[in-house]
């Protein structure tokens, strides 16, 4: 496992052709879990929306189909994403967003953003500070960067261990935590806002516990409590939740 400061041995070139010809496979998982989506996707906006001292153009990084895009121009912001998947990003674009189908290393440097955003980008990128620091030159003054990861202090990442689907060596090239998040940013030029919990996944501990499918199973223990006794506030209050949503702002 990395802690996201450092590259990895990947096949860049590999992993860029692999996103390429990816079919619609995420954005047929969005669609058809919109409730839970729709949910997630708005508190991230609402956080961006929390802390941006100018709302009109949004950049999101890997938006697959657009479905965040969707959220976002339905609030007044004008759109864009950068898609690798050739099929998702023509659903987007019909949708009537803006976008590129190159890396951000490869977009117009005159090109700005109020914000940009990542949403289970980051893990996938083999050298995280070099993606934070390309992403700074296209926020304007005070533009806010989001992103949301899987967090390897995640409660449900150590009960679960190698049966959890963040341990994904083909795709997550890094995983993060909120220390090592705090240490990538001192070698940028970014203000950390806010790292929040999301994601309690107590159904799926409570599934592996009673000896059922993590991911499929139905447990006798309330999806409410995790063996009864652990709420969703206590595990995001002490920041071990499934992902982390972590707001930076330019400086």
């Amino acid at each position: 496992m990395y802690n996201g400061l450092f590259k990895s041995n990947s096949n860049e070139k590999a992993t860029i052709e692999y996103y390429t010809n990816l079919n619609t496979g995420q954005g047929d998982t969005v669609s058809s879990e919109s409730n839970f989506y729709t949910e997630i996707y708005t508190m991230g906006l609402n956080s961006i929306n929390k802390y941006a001292t100018s709302k009109n153009t949004i950049l999101d990084i890997g938006c697959s189909t657009g479905y965040f895009l969707d959220i976002c121009k339905n609030n007044n912001w004008e759109t864009a994403g950068i898609e690798l998947g050739i099929s998702e990003g023509d659903i987007a674009k019909n949708k009537g967003h803006i976008i590129y189908t190159d890396l951000i290393t490869d977009l117009d440097p005159n090109l700005t953003f109020d914000a940009i955003t990542m949403w289970d980008v980051l893990e996938h990128i083999p050298d995280g500070l070099s993606q934070l620091n390309e992403i700074h030159k296209h926020l304007n003054k005070g533009g806010i960067l989001f992103f949301q990861i899987p967090n390897s202090d995640a409660l449900a990442a150590k009960i679960l261990r190698e049966k959890c689907r963040m341990f994904d060596g083909i795709e997550h090239t890094n995983l993060y935590n909120p220390r090592s998040i705090e240490k990538l940013v001192e070698f940028t030029n970014f203000e950390i806002k806010s790292i929040n919990s999301v994601i309690s996944e107590i159904a799926v501990m409570n599934n592996f516990l009673d000896y059922t499918d993590p991911y499929f199973g139905e447990s006798q223990f309330s999806t409410n409590k995790f063996l009864n006794i652990l709420d969703a506030d206590t595990i995001h209050n002490n920041k071990i939740g499934y992902k982390l949503q972590v707001i930076l702002q330019k400086i």
